[in-house]
């Protein structure tokens, strides 16, 4: 990348990867990046309007977006929604409807034609002491509108996620107020409009990325016969 940087969101939206704030040693960052794959290069584009780390994201139908998260401040964490649409020509991030809570570390998916926003934690205004966040909402972009849904099982900050066969996976995180990490995956199903428990990972862990990857399977040879039967095509058999 152009920048260092950790605590940061990256995605894939069309053939390109973007790279949105994060810090490094000099502080918070505005920057936003892109990668290209064909050309093997990274081009700044529209930064942010606020520095910011710490804060989540996701791709919904070609449009990024970033909620929640911290700049260089002491204090709670924000509130703020913002999308990124880097088809629409003079590209800047927009402000959307802001979450109803604030949040950082947290997780978002896009399934559907919902966006979620999921867990997390927070900062006590009075004694900077953080605090877990089970509380879920979704987005629908169609009414800009946020609701409440299930909240999760357990604290889930720096959590991997998932989306798979229509379902939302959370793997692991930590708990800020228990001061443990976890190994324990959340699914949730929005049909029924609840999380459950899946499977333990093997080991506890947090600041993780997850993501679906579909193995094709690998060709098979030819059987013997069916080799024979293309080289023995177009001879004539002596008799």
């Amino acid at each position: 990348m152009n920048q260092r940087r950790v605590d940061f969101y990256l995605g894939a939206v069309g053939e390109s990867l973007i790279a949105v704030g994060g810090r490094n040693g000099s502080g918070a960052l505005l920057s936003v990046e892109v990668y290209y794959p064909a050309e093997d290069c990274w081009s700044y584009v529209a930064q942010l309007p606020r520095f910011t780390y710490g804060h989540a994201g996701t791709v919904h139908q070609g449009v990024v977006y970033i909620s929640g998260g911290h700049d260089y401040q002491i204090g709670p964490y924000r509130q703020d929604f913002l999308s990124y649409d880097p088809s629409q020509d003079g590209e800047v991030w927009v402000e959307r409807q802001p979450m109803s809570l604030a949040r950082g570390w947290h997780c978002m998916a896009s399934l559907d034609h919902l966006i979620y926003a999921i867990g997390g934690s927070d900062d006590h205004a009075d004694t900077t002491e953080r605090f877990d966040i089970l509380h879920v909402e979704s987005y629908d972009p169609r009414s800009c509108q946020w609701t409440r849904v299930a909240p999760l099982l357990l604290p889930n900050s720096e959590a991997g996620l998932a989306v798979w066969a229509g379902k939302i996976y959370v793997l692991g995180g930590y708990s800020w107020e228990s001061m443990a990490f976890s190994r324990v995956t959340q699914m949730f199903d929005p049909d029924m409009g609840s999380w459950s428990r899946g499977p333990d990972l093997p080991k506890r862990t947090a600041g993780a990325s997850a993501c679906v990857c579909v193995v094709r399977p690998s060709p098979q040879p030819a059987s013997p016969e069916k080799k024979m039967g293309r080289g023995a095509r177009g001879k004539s058999l002596a008799t």
